[in-house]
């Protein structure tokens, strides 16, 4: 920290003090005492209430179009009037089923102004898997584009949701064009939202957890809970300035790349919601693509970029390829999946400019930990230290707090905690122990409250006796100019319990050996950390919708190649 400027203590001191921005309260919310803040919205409605005030200002921009915040906002209020005549109430639910199209927000932001639930959909998913989600939560109608609509349609017939079609004609039992004109022409013209009673407490979304292991779960989602991220971005971003000896009332308007789906917490919370309600401009792309994405951020002139790390550090790649300028970029963050110290020194080193960090998952409604700025370049290993609103701790197998420095659960309580999954009280019971959610994930956090992510805690290998925690041995390989990704994980041995196995995608033009794994690994870390077991391959590794490493698959595909005597994955 450099002479004079406030540290993380005293910068959040001066933000939360009595009279300022982020001026805390306690208050009971759903049975529980929790930190609050005293300022900001109170619901999801007055960010789009807001909307009307930035006018002509561009609010969406996809692919050539462009929205307006005028235009997005009269959209919104005809589709929210629309709705109430249509019957829906309060509580209903209502899919969103599209790419990141601008109709997104528009139809997202019209339900949850009428008290309905929005429920992303996972566009990624089958047929199959999107019948479940709509068999689970019931939703009176889905907004859904073609793609969608059509593996809706291959589940067979059915008394299903009302559907309406977005960017296809004839498809849906109604299109979503056809109620916006018919809306204006039909009377409804009005310039505000209709007036609906809803409080913080009342429930927002559904957001579907990733579904990697079985049927997804859908996390509900209240309007309290999702405007904790709002203030958990704000926040960090207030604080960072501090550090840097900025005024935080002089940030820059964001204009943010939307690369990560918005049917996520990371692209619905962290992305969308604070950008319009700071009334920013998002830049939609159609689907990733590294050398687009820098097309993109020099032509709109995006100022900032959130993703998974992979996303990152292919984006830093693309920029060093092609040599283009990126003047008007000024942060990178990363969320999603474990960040490698790597990606933090690249990014300051190559653009020059402040990188960002953020821990959560779909229950924490995103952000739940967060870090860039001074304090991420002082801890590149770590997701930094929770909000003032947040409380974590470190638990052991039977949930007594550990001490400091030693790892076990993560616990997160606050006000972005979900309430629980939808009508699944068991699974909820198993997740949330008096406000406390499980995360599952293991953690160290130090004597300054700075966490360390170290694993997942079903993903920790214990090779005799020895703990191996993925992360580290991952971080260690992506310190390699020759890695472009790898992945860590444990295979069964019969005299050990579990050997280590890595595949690593080499990056093109580096001829790199499995040797050469192993005395680069052996040169960071404990001999019993290198891994026994490479698998070398230049082909990506999947993942799911939101970035996310499968690492799941990734490992059984070796296992089912180890005994069917085939030679793993990429070989």
């Amino acid at each position: 920290m450099s002479e004079g400027l406030p540290d993380w203590t005293a910068a959040v001191e001066q933000l939360t003090a009595r009279g300022a921005e982020f001026e805390m309260t306690e208050q009971l919310v759903l049975g529980r005492r929790v930190r609050t803040y005293v300022r900001g919205p109170r619901t999801l409605v007055e960010i789009v209430r807001s909307m009307a005030g930035h006018g002509d200002r561009i609010y969406y921009a996809y692919e050539g179009e462009y929205l307006t915040y005028a235009e997005a906002h009269a959209r919104i209020v005809r589709l929210a009037h629309w709705l109430l005549e249509a019957g829906v109430e309060p509580g209903d639910r209502v899919g969103v089923a599209m790419r990141n199209y601008p109709e997104w927000p528009v139809v997202f932001w019209a339900a949850v102004s009428v008290g309905a639930i929005a429920v992303p959909l996972n566009a990624w998913w089958t047929g199959r898997e999107l019948a479940f989600a709509i068999e689970d939560c019931e939703p009176v109608m889905v907004f859904a584009d073609a793609d969608r609509l059509e593996r809706l349609k291959s589940t067979g017939p059915g008394s299903g949701p009302m559907s309406i079609g977005v960017r296809t004609r004839g498809v849906g039992d109604l299109d979503l064009e056809d109620i916006l004109h018919s809306s204006a022409d039909g009377g409804i013209v009005s310039p505000d939202l209709p007036e609906v009673a809803l409080g913080p407490e009342s429930d927002a979304t559904i957001f579907y957890t990733s579904g990697t292991t079985g049927f997804p779960k859908g996390a509900v989602g209240t309007h309290r809970n999702m405007l904790s991220n709002l203030h958990a971005v704000r926040f960090r971003s207030a604080a960072a300035a501090l550090m840097r000896g900025e005024d935080p009332a002089d940030l820059p308007r964001r204009s943010m790349l939307l690369a990560v789906p918005l049917f996520h917490v990371t692209g619905c919370h962290s992305i969308m919601q604070p950008t319009t309600a700071a009334g920013g401009r998002l830049v939609a792309m159609h689907r990733w693509d590294p050398e687009r994405a820098v097309e993109l951020i020099a032509r709109e002139e995006v100022t900032a970029f959130t993703g998974v790390p992979t996303m990152v550090l292919e984006l830093l790649d693309a920029q060093r390829r092609l040599g283009v300028e990126l003047p008007t970029l000024k942060y990178i963050g990363a969320g999603g999946a474990p960040a490698p110290p790597e990606m933090v020194r690249r990014v300051t080193s190559q653009l020059g400019i402040e990188a960002g960090n953020g821990y959560g998952m779909t229950e924490s409604s995103a952000l739940a930990v967060a870090t860039s700025g001074p304090l991420y370049r002082a801890a590149p290993d770590s997701v930094g230290r929770p909000p003032p609103v947040t409380d974590v701790k470190v638990v052991d197998e039977a949930g007594r707090t550990v001490g400091v420095g030693e790892s076990g659960e993560l616990w997160i309580r606050g006000p972005n905690v979900v309430r629980g999954y939808w009508n699944r009280p068991e699974a909820t019971a198993e997740a949330i122990t008096d406000g406390w959610l499980h995360s599952g994930d293991v953690a160290v956090v130090d004597s300054e409250g700075t966490v360390r992510i170290v694993d997942r805690i079903k993903d920790v290998v214990i090779r005799g006796g020895e703990n191996i925690y993925c992360v580290e041995v991952e971080d260690a390989l992506y310190e390699h100019p020759g890695v472009l990704e790898a992945v860590a994980f444990g295979v069964p041995h019969e005299r050990l319990g579990d050997e280590l196995a890595v595949v690593v995608v080499t990056r093109p033009g580096f001829d790199l050996g499995v040797e050469a794994i192993e005395a680069h690994v052996g040169e960071r870390l404990a001999r019993f950390k290198v891994p026994t077991r490479i698998y070398l391959r230049t082909d990506p590794l999947p993942r799911n919708a939101s970035g996310k490493l499968l690492k799941r698959s990734v490992r059984e595909q070796i296992l089912v190649a180890e005994t069917t005597g085939g030679e793993g994955p990429g070989a």
